[in-house]
C-alpha cells in the first residue's frame, strides 16, 4: 500500500459537503492506529475504503515510513468470536495485526485499548447498554482510556451502506478493488506465489526490504488460514460485489461518539 494508494483515487463527502482525505480522518498524527470491528465473514470490505485511506494518511504523515523508514501501516482487525479471513492484501500484518476476541464487550474494549486505537471502525449493530463496564474487571480504566484515546469512530455495513450515513468514500481505482478480490481468493494468491523461490518471491514481490524469510512466513500463514471462510462463501461475497456492475465502489458510514461506540461492541 505504500505506494499504490494516491489521494486522487477517493472522492470523498461528509454530510454532502466534498472534503479533502485530509478532513475525513482530522488531525490524523503519526502516532494514529485504525482499529476496526469484525462479526461476519469479510464484513470488513464494507469498509475496504476507510482502510485504505487509513493507510494512505499512515504514510503522509511520515512520507519516509515509504522507504528509509519502511513499515506496515497500523492497522488492526478485532475478529470476534472467530478467525474471519486473513486480511494481509490490506497490508494488515504482521499477523499479530489481526486479533480474535471473545464475543463480550468488555473483552473487545480491552483488547482495542491493549492495540493504543485512535480510530474505531465498527459494525452498525443494534446498540446495548453499558453495564459491563461497572461489572467487568477494571472497566473504569478501560472506559477512561479509550475516552482519552479515542478520536473518532464510525459504524460500518458490510453491504458497504449504512443509514443516515455522514461519511461517503467513493473511488473507482481499480487497485483499490484489486485488495478486495484477493482477499476473497487466498487460493489463487498462494498458489501464484508458493512456486517462486525466497529469491524469486524478494524479486517479485518487492516489498519494502522483506526477507526471504518474511514472505515465505506470509505465504504459510496465507495458507493456514485459507479455510477461516469457505470457499463457497467467498464466492457468493464476491458475487455481490461484481453484481453491482458499477465501475465506482461508494461506501457510506455514520460518525459515532465515543459513547455511541462503546453501545456497539
Amino acid at each position: 500500500m505504500a505506494t499504490d494508494i494516491r489521494k486522487d483515487m477517493f472522492t470523498i463527502s461528509v454530510r454532502g459537503k466534498p472534503v479533502s482525505t485530509d478532513e475525513v480522518l482530522p488531525d490524523w498524527t503519526a502516532r494514529d492506529r485504525l482499529g476496526i470491528v469484525t462479526r461476519e465473514a469479510w464484513e470488513t470490505l464494507g469498509a475496504s475504503l476507510l482502510m485504505q485511506l487509513a493507510a494512505l494518511l499512515h504514510y503522509e504523515a511520515r512520507p519516509e515510513r515509504r522507504t528509509r523508514a519502511a513499515q506496515y501501516p497500523q492497522i488492526y482487525v478485532f475478529h470476534v468470536g472467530r478467525m474471519h479471513g486473513d486480511h494481509s492484501s490490506f497490508d494488515v500484518w504482521p499477523p499479530r495485526h489481526e486479533i480474535l476476541v471473545e464475543d463480550d464487550p468488555a473483552a473487545l474494549l480491552a483488547a482495542i485499548n491493549d492495540r493504543a486505537i485512535t480510530r474505531l471502525v465498527l459494525p452498525d449493530v443494534p446498540s446495548h447498554g453499558t453495564d459491563f463496564l461497572r461489572t467487568a474487571l477494571n472497566g473504569w480504566t478501560d472506559e477512561s482510556v479509550i475516552l482519552e484515546n479515542l478520536a473518532s469512530a464510525w459504524a460500518y455495513s458490510s453491504s458497504g451502506t449504512v443509514d443516515s450515513h455522514d461519511l461517503k468514500i467513493e473511488s473507482s481505482a481499480e487497485e483499490l478493488e484489486r485488495m478486495s478480490t484477493w482477499a476473497l481468493a487466498p487460493e489463487e494468491t498462494f498458489a501464484r506465489y508458493a512456486p517462486l523461490s525466497g529469491k524469486e518471491l524478494v524479486e517479485t514481490m518487492q516489498i519494502g526490504p522483506s526477507s526471504e524469510n518474511d514472505l515465505q512466513q506470509w505465504l504459510r500463514t496465507l495458507k493456514g488460514r485459507v479455510d477461516e471462510t469457505p470457499a463457497q462463501t467467498r464466492r457468493i461475497i464476491g458475487d455481490k460485489r461484481r453484481a453491482t456492475g458499477e465501475l465506482k465502489r461508494i461506501q457510506t458510514f455514520r460518525s459515532l461518539s465515543t459513547q455511541e461506540a462503546l453501545r456497539k461492541l
